[in-house]
Order: C-alpha cells, then structure tokens, then sequence
C-alpha cells in the first residue's frame, strides 16, 4: 500500500468510528427525552404523638413507582437523591392499638420527587400497632 492509501484507510476507519459513536449519543440523547416509569426506593419515618410507640417497627424503605422524563428517572437513579417518606401523626387522635394509613396518605407524605410523578407505592397501606 502506498502512503496515500494508508492514510485513506487510516481515515476511512476513524470516521466508521467517529460516526458510529456520534450515532450512539444521538439515540441516547432521543431516548432519554421520552417519559419512563420506574421503581424506586425511599427511606421511610413517622412521627408518632407523644403518648404512644410502635410495637412493630416500620420497614426502612418504600418502593415507589414514579414517573418522569428519562434525563430525569436517571439523575434520580444514579445521583443523590433527596427523596423521602415521613408520615406525620403527631397532631393526629389515635384511639385504638392499630392505625391503618392508607396508599394516598402514604403518596402524599412523600417529598423530595418534585419533577417526578408518583404513581403506586409499594406497601400500598401499613398498619402501625
């Protein structure tokens, strides 16, 4: 082969490369505009009144199934997230041992996922005795 063929070959096999990688970060940049659901985890707390305790304990985590842009759903999937769940019963009346609180009280609790929708929880209820 010659020099110019070298440099030809050598040229052609960098812009296959260059194209193909170009290629990639355009479809990545498309895709990730779209709206996604995902599943996520978030810590979980509850304030209780003063007068009372749990005799269970409550699972750490809520699994919470969310929607949002695909640039989104990844920052939150791979970046710190502040995303949590404290339920607040310390201005409540609890009568009996048992206090059910139910899947909107727990999607309603939840803060820190404002460019996200939540859109299922999962426990969908607890019951604190």
């Amino acid at each position: 082969m010659s020099f110019l063929g070298n440099i030809k070959h050598t040229l052609t096999k960098r812009s296959f490369i260059g194209a193909f990688v170009f290629a990639i970060a355009l479809w990545g940049f498309a895709s990730l505009n779209g709206e996604y659901m995902t599943l996520v985890r978030i810590p979980l707390s509850a304030r209780l009144p003063s007068d009372r305790a749990l005799e269970n304990p409550l699972p750490e985590n809520l699994t919470v199934k969310v929607g949002g842009t695909g640039w989104n759903l990844f920052n939150l999937n791979f970046l710190k997230s502040a995303a949590q769940c404290e339920i607040d019963l310390s201005d409540k009346t609890i009568n009996d041992s048992l206090y059910r609180i139910d899947r909107a009280e727990i999607i309603t609790s939840i803060s820190g996922l404002s460019k996200f929708e939540p859109r299922d929880v999962y426990p969908d209820n607890l019951i604190l005795k």
